[in-house]
Parts: C-alpha cells; sequence; structure tokens
C-alpha cells in the first residue's frame, strides 16, 4: 500500500513539472509577441514526438508564397503516377513572363522562348519562389483547384487554394483567398516529412529541394547557428495599401544536434512593425524553439 502512495506521489510529481516545461516555450513567445502590433500564428512541434503547441490557431493566414509547397506535393504525386517526368521539357514563351512579378526565370532569360526542364522550373518555383514558374505548374497540373482537392480530399480542409499569383497581384483583396490556420500549415509539413503524400524518392527530392531555399534569409534560419539544417517555404505580400504588412511567412523544419526534427511555423499577418521588424519576430521565435528544444 505504502509503495503504491509513493508511485502515485512520484508519477503526479512528474505530471505537474512536465507540463511546466512545455508550457514555458509557449509563455515566452506569448511575452515576446505582447508587445507586437501584428497577429501572429506559430506552430512548434518535434516531428518525432509529437511534443509543441499551436498559438493563434483561429485566425486565417495568407499563404502567399507558401502554397507553392502545396503545388509541388501534387506535381510529384503526378510524378509518381507516371503523368509528368522530371526530364520532360516544358517551352515557356515571353507571354508566359509576367514583368512586373518576382521571377529568377524572367530576369535570367526575358525574351521566353526557352525549354526547361520540369525539375528546372520546380526548383525555380520552390527554392526561389518564382511566380511565373509558379503559374507555368498551375497550368500543368489542372489549376489551383486541382491543388486544392488534392489536399482536401486527404483531410487537410482547413486551408484554401483559390488563385494563381498572376490573380493575387490583379488585386490586393485578393492575398487573402488563399489561406491556412497555423496548425494546418505544420500539419502539412509533418504530412510530408513523413512520406504520407508522395514516394519515399519524391518526398526525398522535395525535401532536398526545401533545405536549399534561398529565400527568408532573415526569417527561420537567420539566427540559428551556422550551418543548421533548415527545409523551410517563405512567403510574402509586401505592404497593403493601409501601410501594414499583409502576410511574412515562413514554416519550415529544423534538424536538432539530438537528431529530430523540430517544425516551427511563423505566419505574421496585418503588422504595423515594418517588414524588417516583422521578419525578426520569425528569426527570434525560431531561435526560442530551437534553444527550447535544444537543452
Amino acid at each position: 500500500m505504502r509503495i503504491s502512495l509513493i508511485i502515485i506521489i512520484l508519477l503526479s510529481i512528474q505530471s505537474c513539472s512536465a507540463a511546466p516545461q512545455q508550457d514555458s516555450l509557449k509563455q515566452q513567445i506569448t511575452t515576446y509577441l505582447s508587445d507586437k502590433a501584428a497577429v501572429t500564428g506559430v506552430a512548434v512541434r518535434v516531428l518525432e514526438t509529437g511534443e509543441g503547441f499551436v498559438m493563434n490557431d483561429d485566425h486565417k493566414y495568407p499563404l502567399m508564397s507558401v502554397f507553392k509547397l502545396h503545388i509541388a506535393i501534387v506535381v510529384m504525386d503526378k510524378v509518381d503516377k507516371g503523368a509528368l517526368s522530371l526530364n520532360q521539357n516544358i517551352h515557356i514563351q515571353k507571354s508566359d513572363l509576367l514583368p512586373n512579378t518576382w521571377s529568377p526565370i524572367a530576369k535570367k532569360y526575358p525574351e521566353g522562348d526557352i525549354d526547361l526542364s520540369l525539375h528546372e522550373v520546380l526548383t525555380y518555383t520552390v527554392a526561389q519562389s518564382d511566380n511565373n514558374g509558379c503559374d507555368i505548374l498551375l497550368r500543368l497540373i489542372g489549376g489551383v483547384q486541382a491543388v486544392e482537392t488534392f489536399f482536401h480530399e486527404r483531410g487537410f480542409t482547413d486551408l484554401a487554394i483559390k488563385v494563381n499569383e498572376e490573380e493575387m497581384h490583379a488585386a490586393e483583396s485578393n492575398i487573402f483567398l488563399n489561406y491556412t490556420t497555423i496548425s494546418e500549415a505544420a500539419n502539412v509539413l509533418a504530412a510530408l516529412f513523413k512520406q504520407e503524400f508522395v514516394s519515399a524518392a519524391s518526398t526525398a527530392y522535395l525535401k532536398d529541394i526545401l533545405y536549399n531555399t534561398t529565400t527568408g534569409g532573415n526569417r527561420l534560419r537567420s539566427l540559428l547557428p551556422a550551418g543548421t539544417p533548415v527545409a523551410h517555404k517563405t512567403g510574402t505580400s509586401g505592404q497593403l495599401a493601409n501601410g501594414v504588412e499583409g502576410a511574412v511567412n515562413d514554416i519550415g523544419i529544423i534538424d536538432l544536434p539530438n537528431g529530430q526534427h523540430l517544425i516551427v511555423c511563423v505566419m505574421v499577418r496585418n503588422s504595423s512593425a515594418g517588414f524588417e521588424a516583422t521578419e525578426k519576430i520569425i528569426a527570434d521565435i525560431s531561435l526560442l524553439a530551437w534553444e527550447y528544444f535544444n537543452d
């Protein structure tokens, strides 16, 4: 009887001590965000254990270029099924290259009339966040509806993909049509890394592109120790007519020294702090999470 009582007391102490430890990171981030003039969604989760939390999940965050990851997943699903090949050429005309948008493809080939492999277009679109590449891929796979349907059919319904890049640029209000909850952003990353969307080879291929993303140098990976592997996808709206940053995003997975993988998703909407300060919110939260789970 006495031994049983001791076990119960020890289990109770262990349970009580575990919760405050988990809450401490959430409290740190809550305190950090308390004076920030922005709506910030945060999802932190250890991929292997599921340990983590979500903050401000009752908002719809504009995906912006984060949806290029969703597009890439659908592309690789079609590669797995033999409908597409990474080696196939895509002919790109000058009319495919909209001039007033972020596009390394257009910068390198301003006159168009070129053939790029699907692999090249996919890499430009995800790793360098090429807007023209994005819409070229969408035309190849059946448009935004095909992408949304892919995810909704698999139970990822807290996201919407309604417009392409050209349409987003057509009207400021359109940036809010493609959205996600912060928890759903983390769910998509977790499912990808757990190989729940596409084959092992296609999963490895997408992960490699994400680890080699060149955008967002001042976001998730900015304050982490040099050389820390981060697989991530950024999204940015730019400043809106009312002077706020409509959306500044970075969702990713950080490799921890212990071999585990830490999902960190930070999506900031309607920030009046300015662009650089808004990016720093993402960097600071990423560092807090990395330090906490690296102890």
